[in-house]
């Protein structure tokens, strides 16, 4: 029987190491690696050494991830509205009024992966947390705060001044990451807080390190998020005929 080389890898072992080798190659060069990781890890040291409050924490992250995806509609809805033909010849107000309807409408919409969280985690049910947060004026600040962050970070990615395709990628881009934030904190629901807060941190870490990979594991190649099933169509080469050219379609194409 022949022995095996020394330098021989198993294949799932080779495959850790080229995984581990890729990651590893996304962050080369970035300075702010230490930053990304020391500021996601607060909520773990504070709950873990500091006795923080673990819900607190989880109703964070929560606000957090929703409050950037309600700063993201207030940022491209406006824009949207003035857009559409419906209101070309409206008053300002009903402009108004029709954007804060169709903000809340989708912030409810869109937000519901950030609800059924809010279930999951069990903070819906906490009455000590919403005790703390109607009775704590910080809290409201810290919210207040958070929000005027996301709410600048939206703007500065100016989706309106983006053309469709542009806009789509941006857009969705930045919405499936929240999304997957979301999906993150139901999955991780754990009986423990503590332990669904240190979960998150490590969850939270990839996701800003490492987005396109994340958004390619769920949604596919992460620089093709802007196609629509049309545009995949379109994008697909014809099917081979037997004179090995592709079918063209065209208006006359059934007329000989």
């Amino acid at each position: 029987m022949s022995e095996q080389p020394p330098d021989a890898e198993n294949p799932p072992k080779r495959a850790w190491r080229g995984w581990l080798d890729d990651h590893r190659a996304s962050v080369r060069g970035r300075r702010d690696v230490a930053w990304v990781v020391a500021r996601n890890l607060i909520p773990v040291v504070g709950v873990v050494a500091l006795d923080w409050s673990a819900q607190l924490a989880l109703l964070n992250y929560w606000y957090d991830g929703y409050s950037a995806l309600l700063a993201i509609l207030a940022a491209i809805t406006p824009s949207a509205v003035r857009s559409a033909p419906e209101l070309a010849k409206a008053g300002w107000l009903r402009r108004v009024a029709t954007s804060i309807f169709v903000w809340a409408l989708l912030a409810a919409l869109l937000g519901m992966p950030y609800w059924l969280a809010l279930a999951f985690t069990g903070l819906l049910q906490s009455e000590a947390v919403w005790q703390r947060v109607a009775t704590d004026p910080w809290l409201w600040v810290t919210a207040a705060l958070i929000f005027a962050f996301n709410l600048q970070y939206a703007i500065s990615r100016r989706y309106a001044q983006r053309d469709e395709r542009d806009l789509k990628q941006t857009l969705r881009w930045d919405v499936y990451l929240l999304v997957l934030r979301a999906v993150a904190m139901i999955w991780f629901s754990m009986p423990v807080p503590a332990l669904t807060v240190i979960a998150l941190a490590l969850v939270m870490i990839y996701l800003e390190l490492f987005p396109a990979k994340a958004l390619g594991a769920v949604w596919g190649d992460p620089d093709k998020l802007w196609m629509d099933d049309a545009d995949r169509r379109r994008a697909e080469p014809a099917a081979p005929t037997r004179h090995g050219r592709g079918k063209r379609r065209g208006k006359n194409s059934d007329h000989r």
